[in-house]
């Protein structure tokens, strides 16, 4: 735990063991994109207390590690696991396009939200 939030390079990792056939199809796939967009999230940060130019790409991953923060790995979250996955693709399409969180077209097709479908 850091500051009231999981700590998701320790913790998580534990649990990803545990992910099995008693959750959705997008569990293992929508955890791992999300963990390795927030470790590009903190190369974007140091980048960005550096004082390098950041891109557009800095400034998505930027947003997408407040939200992601604030909504997920807060420990007053405290939401059902369908509802934690659900909320993690609402973070995603906020943030990114399809095509740029790295996620099997299969599983986006699925379970990017329908209204934040972009053509």
């Amino acid at each position: 735990m850091i500051n009231g939030r999981i700590e998701p390079f320790g913790s998580l990792s534990r649990l990803k063991q545990q992910v099995n056939g008693d959750s959705r199809d997008d569990h293992r796939a929508i955890m791992d994109g999300c963990l390795q967009l927030y470790a590009q999230c903190k190369e974007s940060r140091e980048k960005r207390d550096m004082g390098f130019e950041m891109s557009r790409w800095d400034g998505a991953l930027l947003r997408y590690g407040v939200l992601f923060e604030e909504k997920i790995m807060d420990l007053s979250v405290n939401i059902p696991l369908f509802e934690a996955l659900d909320r993690c693709w609402e973070i995603l399409a906020e943030c990114f396009e399809p095509e740029e969180i790295g996620l099997r077209r299969s599983i986006i097709e699925a379970h990017w939200p329908k209204e934040l479908v972009t053509d």
